[in-house]
């Protein structure tokens, strides 16, 4: 490669990354307005360069949303494309419900998920984040390798994602539960051609499960577009946007929607199972063996009773084959001219894969 560039890593002066960039806990005072009661390692660096991180930690379109709603994950997108994750849970204390949120430029979901229980116990008994502070301070450990923090004499593991792939621990699972295979396999192809897609339910959990998901089954590709797993409400005019996306909202804010300019979006609803707008979309290469296989792999799981995450680890691993099926051998197709550019030689391409039998579309 001729450069590597990493940004949105918080480092200290004498350690190597930290764990989070930030860990924060919001409530609401009577009015609505939002409150944030602790911070860590700063409030005021948070508020400088997050000033409208509240408006996500809160992004239900009704008050029972919010009082249902226990545990979801909003994406940050940075000036340079970077994504910044954002891993929310709520909980009851003796001065109402509080939202506990870590901010990090790393999608470790599980890890954070498990950090976020043993915060909130600590903050319901005593209004107090010291476990947060330690694990702050804590060296990162390599992929695949736990890091054990030790809180009020009891030691906690945390387990660090392996690198292999990215997004893991997307619950890609819910996906495949609240479309169902072939659906599910339609949706992708629609983010595959880059449409403008949204995904809707009254579970916000849900909901974010579903678009991490449709992004996480992309690699080895990127979704270059607006991505917002979480919409906050009252920022609903960026779906009059005219150009692709992969959003997940509150139903109530689909419903409000009416006379605005949201033609050609397709509008995928977890509570049913079904999609509207996605007329024409393509029929993938090779999808119904693709189907067959992902349904074997969620029947196993499921009757072998294995962990969640190894049948993700599966699924995904079956999309990565069928990437590999389509552009594994691009690079025979790479030219190299007189002047050392290199150049594309699409044809070939195109001629290569018809002569495997490939079925082609363009998108």
């Amino acid at each position: 490669f001729r450069c590597c560039v990493s940004s949105g890593v918080p480092m200290a002066p004498d350690a190597g990354p930290r764990p989070f960039i930030s860990f924060f806990i919001t409530a609401y005072r009577d009015d609505g307005t939002p409150q944030m009661l602790a911070c860590y390692p700063s409030a005021e660096e948070l508020e400088k360069s997050h000033p409208n991180i509240l408006h996500f930690v809160r992004s239900e379109a009704t008050e029972e949303a919010y009082l249902s709603s226990f545990r979801f994950k909003f994406t940050l997108t940075g000036g340079s494309g970077e994504w910044e994750y954002g891993v929310c849970s709520r909980g009851d204390t003796s001065i109402g419900r509080v939202t506990l949120c870590f901010l990090s430029p790393f999608p470790w979901f599980e890890f954070y998920g498990k950090a976020l229980a043993v915060a909130k116990q600590e903050w319901a008994a005593s209004q107090t984040t010291s476990f947060i502070e330690t694990l702050y301070e804590q060296e990162l450990p390599a992929p695949g390798l736990s890091v054990t923090v030790r809180h009020q004499q009891l030691p906690f593991m945390l387990v660090r994602p392996s690198d292999d792939l990215p997004l893991q621990g997307v619950g890609l699972q819910y996906l495949f539960q609240a479309f169902g295979v072939t659906n599910a396999l339609a949706l992708f192809a629609c983010a595959l051609e880059e449409r403008r897609v949204l995904v809707c339910g009254d579970n916000l959990e849900l909901v974010a499960a579903c678009v991490f998901s449709l992004a996480a089954l992309l690699t080895p590709f990127r979704w270059q577009n607006p991505f917002i797993p979480v919409l906050p409400h009252g920022m609903t005019d960026v779906l009059c946007a005219p150009f692709p996306f992969l959003i997940g909202t509150h139903v109530a804010n689909v419903q409000g929607l009416e006379g605005l300019p949201t033609e050609q979006i397709v509008v995928a609803d977890v509570r049913t199972g079904n999609f509207i707008g996605a007329d024409g979309h393509v029929v993938l290469p090779g999808a119904s063996s693709l189907a067959n296989q992902i349904e074997k792999l969620l029947a196993k799981g499921q009757t072998k009773g294995k962990p969640p995450t190894e049948t993700e680890l599966s699924v995904r691993l079956c999309f990565v084959d069928w990437f590999v099926s389509i552009f594994g051998k691009y690079r025979q197709f790479m030219v190299r001219q007189a002047d050392g550019a290199v150049s594309w030689n699409e044809d070939a391409f195109l001629d290569y894969l018809k002569n495997k039998g490939t079925r082609l579309y363009q998108f």
